[in-house]
Order: C-alpha cells, then sequence, then structure tokens
C-alpha cells in the first residue's frame, strides 16, 4: 500500500478531492436559511488549510524550491487581482470591500480564488482517480435533487413541514441540492454536463458507462429545474465541444462546423420569422425585432439595464468588490402569473458574472480577466485534439462560461469554475497520453 507522500502535487490532489465532495456536498444544520455564510466558511476553511499545507510541503520537499513557469495566461489573473485590490482599496466603502456587502464577495474571496487557481495549475494534475470522484459527488448531489423534486426535505434543508415547491411562496426564491438557489445550482450543472459528456466521447473502457450515467442525471435535474440559464450553457456548451473537443479528425470537424452554423443561422431566422407567442424563444423574436421588455430573461434586461446606467459613474476601478446593493436603489419586480403574485427584490448582483466585474472591479480588471479567458479558449482549441485532460476541463470552463452571462459570481459556485479553470492550464502543462 503506498503511503502518502507530503508534495505540492500531493496536496493539491488532496485540496482538488475535499473540493469536489466536502464542500460540494456539505451543508450547514441551519439549511439554506444559513448556506451562503456555511460556503463561505468552508470556503475560507478548505483554502487555508491547503495554503499552510503547500508552504509546509515546500519546506519539506527535498529538491531545491525553483519558480513555476508563468505564462501570459497567469500573468492576466494576476494583473486581474491587482485591479481587484487597488479597486477595493479606491472603493468609498473600503474596508467592507475586503469581505464584502452581500455575498461574501469581496477581495478576500477574489484573493482565494486567484491563489488556488495560480498553485493548482502550477502543482495540480487532472487525474482519472479525481474525475471518478466528481462523478461518484455529481451522482449523489443529482439524487439529493431528485428526493427533493418528489417533495421530500433530506436532512431538512427546508423550513420544517416545507418542501422544493414552497419555493417563492412559503419561503423566498428556489433552493435545491447542497448549493442553494435554483441560479447558483445551474452554474455547476452546466460545469459538470460539458465536463462528463467529452469524458463520456473521449475515455476509454468501463469509466465511460459511469460519466455517461453522470451527464444524463445532470441534464435531467437542469431540465426540472427550469433555469434557462442551463439549458443555453448545457445546448451552446455541446455545439461547440463537438467540433472542438469530442470529434479529432479535421474534416470532420470542418463538417460538423459548417453544420452548426447553419442550424444556427436556420434558427435565427426562424425565430425571426415566427413568434411562438410565450417564453424565452417569444422573448428572442421580439428582440430580433428591435422590442425591449424589462421582464425578459425573468428581469434580467431590466436588472442589466439599471446596472449599466451606473458603470459610467466608476468605469475604470467600479465601485468595489460586493458593492453593487449599496450604489443600486432600483428594486426588482416580477409577477408570477401561476400564483398571481408580485416579488420585490433588492438587487446586490448583475445576473451576469462580466457585468457584475464591470460595475464593481471596473473595466481594466474586466479586460485582464476577460483576456485570459480568451487566450486558455485558443490554447485549447489548439491543444486538446491530442489532450484529453484538455478537453474535459476545457469543457466544465467552456459550459460554465457561457452560463456566467445569466448567472451569479459566488464563492458558493465560482471556486468550481476556478479549479476547472487551473486544471485546464494543469493539463497544457503535464500533456497526458491519450492511452492515460
Amino acid at each position: 500500500m503506498k503511503t502518502f507522500s507530503f508534495t505540492p502535487q500531493n496536496v493539491t490532489s488532496a485540496f482538488l478531492c475535499a473540493m469536489a465532495t466536502v464542500f460540494l456536498l456539505a451543508v450547514g444544520p441551519g439549511g439554506y436559511t444559513t448556506i451562503t455564510r456555511f460556503k463561505f466558511a468552508a470556503m475560507l476553511t478548505l483554502c487555508g488549510l491547503y495554503f499552510v499545507a503547500m508552504v509546509v510541503a515546500f519546506f519539506l520537499q527535498k529538491e531545491k524550491f525553483s519558480w513555476p513557469k508563468f505564462t501570459m495566461i497567469h500573468w492576466l489573473v494576476i494583473v486581474f487581482w491587482g485591479f481587484c485590490a487597488v479597486s477595493t482599496v479606491a472603493s468609498p466603502y473600503c474596508p467592507d470591500t475586503i469581505i464584502g456587502f452581500h455575498r461574501y464577495e469581496g477581495l478576500l474571496t477574489i484573493s482565494c480564488y486567484v491563489l488556488t487557481f495560480l498553485l493548482v495549475s502550477f502543482y495540480g494534475e487532472p487525474k482519472p482517480w479525481l474525475l471518478k470522484v466528481f462523478a461518484v459527488a455529481m451522482l449523489l448531489f443529482c439524487f439529493l435533487c431528485f428526493l427533493q423534486f418528489l417533495g421530500r426535505n433530506p436532512f431538512t434543508l427546508y423550513p420544517e413541514g416545507l418542501n422544493y415547491y414552497d419555493g417563492n411562496d412559503a419561503y423566498r426564491y428556489e433552493f435545491l441540492g447542497t448549493i442553494g438557489n435554483v441560479g447558483l445550482v445551474a452554474a455547476v450543472l452546466s460545469l459538470a454536463a460539458m465536463v462528463f459528456a467529452v469524458a463520456a466521447v473521449r475515455c476509454r473502457g468501463k469509466q465511460r458507462i459511469l460519466y455517461g450515467l453522470t451527464f444524463l442525471a445532470v441534464v435531467a435535474v437542469a431540465a426540472y429545474s427550469k433555469v434557462a440559464a442551463a439549458y443555453v450553457a448545457i445546448f451552446g456548451g455541446l455545439l461547440f465541444l463537438l467540433p472542438l473537443a469530442m470529434v479529432r479528425d479535421r474534416k470532420k470537424k470542418i463538417i460538423l462546423l459548417l453544420m452548426i452554423v447553419c442550424v444556427l443561422v436556420a434558427g435565427f431566422l426562424f425565430l425571426f420569422l415566427v413568434d411562438l407567442r410565450d417564453g424565452l424563444f417569444h422573448e428572442v423574436h421580439v428582440l430580433l425585432h428591435g422590442g425591449w421588455d424589462d421582464d425578459f430573461g425573468t428581469g434580467r434586461l431590466f436588472i442589466w439595464r439599471n446596472v449599466m446606467a451606473i458603470v459610467p459613474e466608476r468605469p475604470l476601478l467600479g465601485g468595489g468588490p460586493d458593492t453593487l446593493g449599496q450604489r443600486l436603489t432600483a428594486e426588482f419586480q416580477r409577477y408570477d402569473e401561476e400564483k398571481g403574485v408580485l416579488y420585490r427584490a433588492s438587487i446586490d448582483t448583475a445576473h451576469n458574472e462580466y457585468l457584475n466585474i464591470l460595475v464593481n472591479e471596473g473595466a481594466l480588471a474586466l479586460g485582464a480577466y476577460l483576456a485570459a479567458l480568451i487566450l486558455s479558449f485558443v490554447a485549447f482549441v489548439k491543444k486538446n485534439p491530442a489532450n484529453p485532460a484538455a478537453a474535459i476541463c476545457g469543457g466544465g470552463v467552456l459550459g460554465y462560461s457561457i452560463q456566467a452571462f445569466f448567472g451569479l459570481r459566488m464563492c458558493i459556485t465560482s471556486p468550481f469554475f476556478w479549479l476547472a479553470w487551473a486544471l485546464l492550464l494543469a493539463a497544457f502543462r503535464v500533456l497526458p497520453q491519450e492511452e492515460k
């Protein structure tokens, strides 16, 4: 039996395993009423233990320490953190910008994202056993969601006597699984769906069955939870991944790309000419004809319009991390026709991660962040045909990045994106062979 060797690589693998299991599945004794605070504390605890363990591992290693090789992507992420730090200090709301006002998305949380990203990208290895662990954890997560869809209340996550279907009625919002708000659940589902879709195609042997079943379970939860962001991310992600990550023959890639372009053009033409009268497709039809309604996108257009209105106040450095709720006075309203209820809520997030960075950390931080993502995507396109690990991790990054146009940046779900992104860079570094 192998003994655990206290090396930076093994410590990083242990941290990734803990994040894929403990952080994903653990919920505090207060259930959904305290889940944000609990997950924030869990993230700080796991990241803090990881950082301390890495320092110890560096001291214990026999070979002389040498600085890892920084790529342009690493430097851009560091620049992103630097602008976030300047935004934090320059904000009129400092020092509250260190922790954050509403969602614990202050500089402390951003620093955890960036430092774990750097360490995992340098010392992480996208090992097959980690993928299996994540698959089992996601199956357990989906099983809990299915129980909640059946009206059960395992672990008393909902208030006593209530269940999933009391959301937006007996209590505010809809909650699901071990993550909470269904909008946040969509972020993890979008990432996981793409990871296991690619894994089911690119991996070999019986493990493909595990990954295929996990993909189907994730898609089923996404479908039943009815979050449009997850629909768009999974559908759009699969469209991109078919030619980019699932097919390796160059001619077949080109043919698939042309077919996808034709399907998209035909789809937009259909939506332009035909009004389906209800739902997302009706909203797209109206938008294509130059129409506009603040209720579109479950009120996101209203939120985006109001957020964009305050961006010019502090365009370069933003108002400071997690300060949108302090700067925006507009109130979001949504009428539920089925229940005949008008819901009101204050706006403390842009419901678009990129816009959220722009308004909180500023255009300089957003520019560095987008540049790092674009360079990663270019490298992903170039290197994934011979690198299944890069294809799998890149699929997760792509799925999350698509839903981020409609999603929330929070410490409950964002760590999964930063770790997938870091493992994508690690896959570029180690370049595992197809047989592995």
